[in-house]
């Protein structure tokens, strides 16, 4: 186990996002539009000449599927729109909590790296030099908005987990700091078992920010 090479913030742009910009309704128009007068051209193929009642009739069925289209597509641009801003919205906050665990582990990578090695000294200097941490912060903040405003419910949990697994590991490493000393074999085992459970954690959360 290494404690390098973490995945790291998504990409900005989702896949769903771009596939939300592709112009749906001016195709679906330009699609009609064409079909209507391929079946105009059509008609009129070997067809005697029309009269002017008839040519009447030809142009207010064409200018028909024009408005069809029109009224369809300006029924569902503010909902495609509203669909977009949330998608963006929802992007966004994915970002944020990718990038404050990100700078978490960040952080704190020279005492896990300690603790994985059991070098008593480098993490007794890391857990006493690494004091609040604004990410942390921007971290529980997030919690207290409701799901509704998440991604995904998934991705709320994930970021619970994360931070009770940073807790935990923390936790223990105080507890092996505050013994004095490098010979408790049971606190270094329990200090591991806390590191694998956080690297998975942090991985868990950045796969789901990315999804």
């Amino acid at each position: 186990m290494t404690v390098v090479d973490r995945p790291g913030a998504p990409d900005e742009t989702h896949g769903s996002l771009r596939d939300m910009d592709k112009p749906i309704w001016s195709e679906l128009a330009a699609m009609s539009a064409a079909v209507a007068v391929g079946v105009v051209a059509f008609s009129l193929i070997d067809a005697p000449p029309l009269s002017r009642a008839e040519v009447a009739d030809w142009a207010q069925a064409i200018g028909s599927i024009g408005a069809v289209v029109i009224a369809v597509w300006a029924s569902t641009s503010p909902a495609r729109e509203e669909a977009r801003r949330l998608l963006q919205r929802r992007t966004q906050f994915a970002q944020a909590v990718a990038t404050a665990a990100r700078h978490m582990f960040e952080r704190w990578e020279f005492a896990l790296t300690a603790a994985q090695d059991k070098n008593y000294d480098e993490l007794n200097f890391a857990v006493r030099l690494t004091g609040e941490m604004n990410a942390r912060i921007a971290l529980e903040k997030l919690l207290e908005e409701p799901i509704s405003n998440w991604p995904s419910p998934i991705l709320y949990v994930q970021t619970g987990d994360f931070l009770s697994s940073f807790d935990g590991f923390l936790k223990t490493a105080r507890r092996l700091v505050s013994a004095r000393s490098d010979w408790h074999e049971g606190i270094w085992s329990e200090l591991n078992t806390d590191l694998e459970f956080l690297l998975e954690s942090y991985d868990e959360l950045m796969r789901g920010a990315a999804r």
